[in-house]
């Protein structure tokens, strides 16, 4: 079988996580941060801003980390003397902050009010089919898990960009992020053509759904336009003989077959030496081996790399349902980066009693979501 990956997060479980995203001061990357999104601090007076579909850059605001913090992903790092990035607020701004939700939470009645305040607008071109007008309320219910909708509002003086983020109890929550302020944003609306002209634009970074990002280069005086590559069209799947046969139900010849797929996908292809065991602990959980996060919006999941033994030990334990290709669309995925349309994710943690087989339920080795039972 045949393997590129493009782009692999293959991650220790003692490795301090961060997210997809790239956080940047100026043209000098600094570490990863955000979800599936480029972050750019606009100069020393950049703001930082996440979210899970683009980049966003604004200058002349405060920072929100202080000047002297740091970002990580998720809750992590500390905020300079302001505080720290967590429950506490945002760079030690007390909840609700209305660009930075503490927490996946209900949306406060003031947030809801700043949000609605501002004049109603369609979704940018490359939004998702059926985007409701916006600017969206953060963690708000939404309709369709995996939808993308970008805003631009108040003049183009605000930018939102939201993920209708999967939740494994059913049905979704908007996850958003951008900006408000007073500098106008430059860039065309609809994304250019990868090396068009791009007079006019010179020197701008500009960035379109989903995760698309767009540079003007006064050199070349043309745009370059880069986003994520997905799944190969040509990415093998495993040979099974019922691609609809529940994964509790499958023979021990059908269990092998799985696990041989997922150790030469992980393994690297054909011919590379097998997964080795991992260490595990007293309570039969896996511990300390490699991991692949997904997307915490689109595939909220987690992939032990676990050997062709601790693969087939961890199946005899289940209870899951799933068809099995539900399952091995959504381990393919995560290998190479789950995007927007990758569904069996969202699908595979919302049937009960899955999770915990092969993937753990949640976003990286920061949680246990890389430990799976395999005793």
């Amino acid at each position: 079988m045949n393997f590129t990956r493009l782009s692999v997060i293959a991650l220790a479980v003692s490795t301090a996580f961060a997210c997809n995203g790239k956080l940047e001061v100026g043209d000098k990357a600094l570490s990863d941060a955000g979800d599936a999104g480029r972050i750019e601090l606009a100069g020393s007076a950049g703001m930082v801003l996440a979210g899970s579909g683009g980049m966003v850059a604004i200058a002349g605001r405060p920072s929100s980390a202080g000047s002297s913090g740091t970002v990580n992903a998720g809750s992590g790092g500390t905020a300079g003397t302001a505080g720290s990035v967590s429950a506490a607020g945002v760079g030690g701004v007390p909840c609700p902050d209305f660009m930075f939700p503490c927490g996946d939470t209900t949306p406060t009645d003031q947030q809801i009010e700043y949000w609605q305040s501002f004049p109603r607008v369609p979704a940018v071109p490359g939004s998702s089919d059926g985007c409701p007008q916006g600017p969206l309320t953060p963690f708000s219910v939404c309709p369709t898990p995996a939808a993308v909708c970008g805003y631009r509002f108040d003049d183009d003086k605000g930018m939102q960009t939201c993920a209708c983020a999967v939740k494994a109890s059913g049905g979704g929550t908007w996850d958003c992020g951008g900006d408000t302020g007073d500098t106008v944003n430059l860039c065309p609306l609809e994304e250019p053509k990868d090396g068009s002209d791009c007079y006019g634009f010179y020197s701008l970074s500009c960035s379109y759904l989903w995760n698309i990002d767009c540079e003007c280069s006064a050199e070349t005086k043309v745009w370059s336009c880069v986003g994520p590559a997905g799944t190969p069209a040509d990415a093998p799947l495993p040979m099974m003989p019922e691609p609809s046969k529940p994964v509790s139900d499958l023979s021990n010849a059908e269990q092998k077959t799985l696990c041989d797929w997922s150790n030469t996908m992980f393994g690297g292809g054909d011919g590379f030496p097998p997964i080795q065991d991992s260490p595990v602990d007293a309570n039969g959980y896996t511990s300390g081996g490699s991991c692949i996060a997904g997307d915490k919006d689109f595939c909220p999941l987690s992939e032990p790399m676990l050997s062709k033994a601790q693969c087939v030990a961890n199946l005899e334990l289940s209870a899951c349902k799933a068809p099995v290709q539900m399952l091995a669309e959504c381990m393919r995925a995560l290998f190479y980066r789950c995007t927007p349309a990758d569904l069996a994710c969202g699908n595979y943690l919302q049937t009960p009693n899955c999770p915990g087989t092969m993937l753990g339920e949640g976003f990286g080795p920061s949680s246990s979501a890389c430990s799976l039972k395999v005793k």
